[in-house]
């Protein structure tokens, strides 16, 4: 590693510490507008049991934004039971945080976009993950980028695919990631973790297709909800902001998914099985 890119890691390291501390300073504030917009922007979010007691700086960090949601939903699946359901709501209700739960099925990581896009889909959906801690600014940049694309999804962090000289697509970890591009495209891919916004009714209904997403794609949502935006025609714009990667809420946690989907090559056997199921092309990235 040269030593540009080193200090460059020393000293997002450093910025991302201070986020933590200075999120865990802060006082609570009630993280929705009274006043409600037209279309409504709502934040939405899953977890599991296993991570209920290291919610609380992630949900500080979507409560305590400068620019207040709409609506701040978490939804839980069958795994959580009704007691996870009300002591959830006893902490983080008085912020004006929804808990949703579905009594019959678990859908994993899908819960976080499947009932918003299901029932909600008229309004501007912004999808987050559990355990990261988001700074002030999270929405609001994803926001101004909707008001300047607003028929694109909007994103904190893309990546962008990759193909070899036949047009089939490169492994995961050949893609080019995190980049910062100035126009809206197909090639990108949204993580969205970091912060995904969705425009109104911009996907097809296939996007509620529990057997596909839960049959080729169990364990990568962003995968999916990629190719529920080329099958749409909707493009990714990279929404700017100088924190891509958000700060985890916990530095020693396991990332499960992503040894799961990364490191053990799963994403590319999901990308690939998705791009046979609706043969697709390179020119549909295009």
């Amino acid at each position: 590693m040269d030593m540009g890119r080193f200090a460059h890691r020393v000293y997002m390291k450093i910025r991302h510490e201070a986020l933590r501390l200075k999120v865990k300073g802060q006082k609570w504030q009630y993280g929705v507008t009274k006043d409600k917009r037209t279309p409504q922007l709502i934040v939405s979010f899953t977890s599991y049991p296993k991570r209920f007691m290291d919610l609380e700086l992630c949900i500080k960090s979507m409560v305590n934004q400068q620019l207040k949601a709409d609506r701040i939903i978490l939804w839980l699946g069958n795994d959580a039971s009704l007691e996870d359901e009300g002591r959830l709501v006893a902490k983080y209700g008085p912020y004006g945080v929804e808990i949703i739960r579905d009594p019959e099925q678990n859908l994993r990581s899908h819960k976080k976009y499947y009932y918003a896009l299901r029932d909600l889909s008229e309004h501007i959906i912004v999808l987050a993950d559990d355990d990261l801690i988001y700074p002030a600014d999270w929405l609001s940049s994803l926001y101004a980028s909707y008001q300047k694309h607003p028929d694109c999804v909007s994103a904190r962090r893309v990546h962008r695919i990759t193909f070899d000289e036949k047009g089939n697509p490169l492994p995961y970890l050949k893609w080019d990631g995190d980049v910062h591009p100035q126009t809206p495209s197909h090639a990108l891919m949204a993580t969205t973790g970091a912060g995904a916004l969705f425009p109104p009714k911009c996907l097809i209904p296939e996007v509620l297709n529990r057997d596909v997403f839960m049959g080729k794609a169990r364990t990568a949502d962003d995968i999916f909800l990629k190719f529920m935006e080329i099958k749409s025609g909707v493009k990714v714009a990279w929404a700017r902001n100088n924190m891509t990667m958000p700060t985890t809420v916990n530095l020693n946690q396991d990332e499960e998914l992503t040894n799961i989907n990364v490191l053990h090559g799963t994403n590319d056997i999901i990308f690939r099985d998705l791009w046979d199921h609706y043969h697709m092309t390179k020119a549909d990235f295009s």
